[in-house]
């Protein structure tokens, strides 16, 4: 099949990871995918989207600018690509156009309608319900309107969790048209596990060293002022009652320098943290391998982590907040183990519990490797959209209904 691939913004960090996984393992099953990038132009792809002066600037538009003015940027955004995607649309002719939703964007609607073949819309976040904070005063009621009446006329959504499938539905999308299909991992990635975890652990210095890993980026917003107070709270804990502890911190990001002051200055037990900032995505695996246990501090309560997946290919048992998002794919005692979102001394003490049962925490992390390699694979999550496109297209043919 052929694919427009569209993204009205300009994709970095983890949505950069996400939109490659999925384009490849699309690729992989021998569908074309043209890849409509018009807020930095079509040239290059998606592998050069990060490095273009273009996504640099955006992102620190978006970081320092008032929010009215990152509002207003992101309608004028979604207006200037309704031309270029649709002229992308018919020039490509997909047979299906597949969009990553932005707020305001109808840009994927119209070119689909244009073109006559469907729009399947990957929705991980209704924003205007679950990223209020982004808005400025006057905008939020804006974003309800433009998720209300662009969510609705797509042919079917992909929700990366039962809770933004919920938030569809609360915007008029029928139940029928939404699919949840959370993240997931490419297994090659996660091949060659012990070489792996011996390198790491060579390579920057852990000896026998109980390692727990966060893989955490930290950029612009209240986040990292949370995960401080995270590490705060659970650290001292954890290195007090583990001789042999120490943390590596993997992820980057525009708050990063300011993180790394903050935890020198202020949590105890700092000395045995590793804070290795920004990584490109192929070393992570193996970063991942080094450790003993994966844990997830704080997240976003709708958001499907695609960290907890790597967790768990890369063999490490997870310890994460009891988040809905992340509920659904850990279970505890199963393939890993959850506490009350925000109660980090319950966090420290899941971590010194595995630290001190060994046994436990390897059949945990079996059983997660297992689960995640059996159901949340990229493969998996191409297969299954490709089965929904041919659905739609069997509903519009003559005879067989409308689009």
């Amino acid at each position: 099949m052929k694919i427009v691939y569209f993204y009205r913004g300009v994709p970095v960090s983890t949505p950069l990871m996400h939109i490659r996984f999925i384009i490849d393992a699309l690729r992989q099953q021998g569908h074309e995918v043209a890849e409509c990038f018009p807020a930095v132009g079509a040239q290059g792809g998606v592998g050069t989207v990060e490095t273009s002066g273009v996504a640099r600037a955006k992102a620190w538009f978006r970081a320092h600018m008032p929010r009215a003015a990152v509002n207003l940027a992101q309608i004028y955004e979604a207006r200037r690509a309704r031309a270029r995607t649709v002229e992308f649309c018919l020039r490509e002719r997909p047979d299906f156009v597949y969009e990553r939703y932005s707020i305001f964007t109808d840009a994927g609607l119209l070119a689909a309608e244009a073109v006559g073949c469907p729009l399947i819309q990957e929705v991980n976040a209704v924003y205007s319900a679950q990223h209020s904070e982004v808005f400025a005063p006057g905008f939020k009621a804006l974003a309800e309107r433009s998720d209300r009446h662009i969510l609705p006329q797509a042919d079917a959504l992909i929700a990366v969790s039962a809770e933004v499938a919920r938030a569809l539905q609360e915007c008029g999308v029928p139940q029928a048209k939404v699919t949840v299909m959370h993240n997931a991992v490419d297994p090659a990635e996660y091949q060659d596990l012990d070489r792996k975890r011996e390198e790491t652990r060579r390579a920057l210095g852990l000896g026998d060293a109980f390692v727990v890993v966060v893989l955490q980026a930290l950029d612009a917003g209240p986040f990292p002022g949370e995960l401080l107070r995270a590490l705060k709270e659970a650290w001292p804990r954890v290195s007090g009652t583990v001789p042999t502890a120490r943390l590596t911190w993997i992820g980057g990001g525009s708050r990063f320098d300011w993180f790394k002051a903050r935890v020198a200055a202020e949590v105890p037990g700092a000395d045995r943290i590793l804070l290795l900032g920004r990584k490109d995505h192929a070393e992570v695996p193996s970063l991942l391998a080094g450790g003993d246990v994966g844990v997830v501090l704080w997240h976003r309560a709708f958001c499907s982590p695609m960290k907890i997946f790597e967790y768990m290919a890369a063999g490490l048992p997870i310890i994460a907040p009891d988040l809905e998002g992340i509920s659904e794919v850990v279970h505890p005692g199963e393939n890993g183990l959850l506490f009350t979102s925000g109660e980090y001394a319950r966090a420290a003490e899941l971590i010194a519990g595995l630290a001190a049962a060994p046994a436990e925490a390897a059949e945990l992390a079996r059983r997660g490797r297992q689960y995640v390699l059996s159901r949340h694979t990229w493969g998996s999550n191409a297969a299954a959209l490709v089965h929904i496109a041919k659905g739609l297209l069997r509903s519009a043919a003559p005879g067989g209904g409308k689009r």
